[in-house]
């Protein structure tokens, strides 16, 4: 864990609230002191109302340059407010939020949790990296890419890009994309972080298409050299969000990609491409059987008669055509039906290589694999490295302590579309991008 000391920081929330804004700050600290995280006190200020407007003012007042997080207790859930406290943190302040629900705070049975990952949350936000996973990919950039098509206006979706920047793939900067109509522009796991470069485009609503692919690339490209001294020697492309009638937009995605590179990279330096389309939302579903009996060792021999001393004459003669059970074999095992363990892969070496992958376990229910197909590959990796490689990044998502069904670069761009196309409503500030604002 790398984590990032919260020194100037500061709570606001209404006055009527004051005792529970205070046990907050205990716990806050209590919490970082269990994981060794460095948390200051910090500076609260209490509100007359909980009006949007009254948090707004509140804000902008006490605003300063060191400030690195503000934490607003919310009473309740209203959206607008919300929207507003995003939107200016985003847009205007350059400074991560986090906005907690009064309730959550409430409850004692539950608030150190709560707390707990208020703590890691508030941690990525400020750049900070939580786990790691052993990759071996050295000099690889990992990219997802994932489409939002919920947001008020009707004639938009939004695009989320997310890019790791440093050599564990585990930092990430985030791109928005926006153009509305028209263009504005096996498996083993080892604990070992990942940092990301995020932004996201606003397109046309039902467009798989990204046009701005390449201006997301380029701009990772450079934070990637900026954080590592290079250029990355391979690219790798998880793609989500694609829908079932899109046609050729793998083909232009991966021709603009490569018309990217020409302008970054000298000829003879191009990069190692790899790019996977990612559907979640399929109709397959994988069973693992086993049985339920003991060892035959163990099983007694059965009981019954050979066939050659039953007299019966309604059992059929040996020429008969109907078949003839034996009686000397013991009966079937029964045999049980369960989800098949995490990191299980079903795979097809036809061409396009696809395969399904289940990187979650359940207890209710059946599991849900992922389906990947790999549309276009120069990096040389076998069929297996791929697969092990997609199941591992399913574990680099710090918002969830376990594994996620899609790799890690995906959900963070999922994430940071839908934040900017149902709150934001525009492009975050770029100081952000390297950021975790969004979860």
């Amino acid at each position: 864990m790398r984590s990032i000391p919260l020194r100037v920081w500061q709570v606001f929330f209404c006055k009527d609230h004051e005792e529970q804004a205070l046990s907050f700050v205990h716990n806050m600290q209590k919490v970082g002191r269990l994981i060794k995280l460095v948390i200051s006190p910090p500076q609260l200020v209490p509100l007359t109302n909980d009006d949007a407007g009254t948090y707004m003012a509140a804000i902008a007042k006490n605003i300063r340059e060191d400030l690195q997080c503000i934490v607003c207790i919310l009473p309740n859930a209203k959206r607008d407010r919300y929207d507003a406290i995003k939107r200016m943190h985003s847009r205007e302040l350059h400074v991560p939020s986090q906005c907690v629900l009064l309730k959550s705070l409430t409850d004692q049975r539950t608030v150190m949790s709560v707390c707990h990952k208020i703590a890691l949350q508030i941690t990525c936000k400020l750049g900070g990296e939580l786990w790691r996973v052993k990759l071996n990919v050295a000099g690889t950039m990992v990219v997802g890419i994932d489409i939002c098509q919920n947001v008020p206006k009707p004639t938009q979706s939004v695009a989320g890009f997310c890019a790791s920047i440093n050599q564990h793939c585990t930092q990430y900067d985030l791109i928005l994309v926006q153009h509305p109509l028209e263009l504005v522009f096996y498996l083993s796991i080892y604990l070992c972080p990942c940092r990301y470069y995020s932004t996201v485009v606003f397109q046309e609503a039902n467009q798989d298409k990204i046009a701005a692919i390449g201006t997301c690339i380029t701009a990772a490209l450079e934070r990637f050299k900026h954080s590592n001294g290079h250029l990355p020697e391979a690219v790798i492309v998880y793609r989500d969000g694609l829908s079932d009638s899109a046609a050729n937009v793998e083909r232009d995605e991966i021709h603009l990609l490569y018309q990217a590179f020409g302008m970054v990279y000298e000829p003879t330096t191009t990069p190692r491409l790899t790019y996977i389309t990612v559907k979640k939302r399929v109709h397959t579903r994988i069973f693992h059987t086993k049985s339920s009996s003991t060892s035959s060792a163990s099983v007694p021999s059965p009981a019954y008669p050979s066939p050659s001393s039953l007299a019966s004459p309604l059992l059929p003669s040996p020429s008969s055509p109907f078949p003839v059970p034996s009686l000397s074999s013991p009966a079937p095992s029964p045999v049980s039906i369960c989800n098949p363990a995490p990191g299980t892969v079903v795979s097809s070496h036809d061409a396009p290589f696809n395969f399904f992958l289940v990187s979650q376990s359940t207890q209710q229910g059946t599991i849900m694999p992922g389906h990947y197909l790999v549309v276009h590959d120069t990096s040389g990796m076998s069929p297996l490295h791929i697969q092990q490689f997609t199941y591992k990044m399913c574990h680099l998502y710090y918002n969830w302590p376990g594994t996620i069904r899609v790799p890690a670069p995906c959900q963070y761009a999922q994430k940071a579309a839908f934040l900017a196309g149902q709150s934001i409503h525009s492009q975050p500030t770029h100081t952000l991008a390297d950021k975790l604002y969004f979860l």
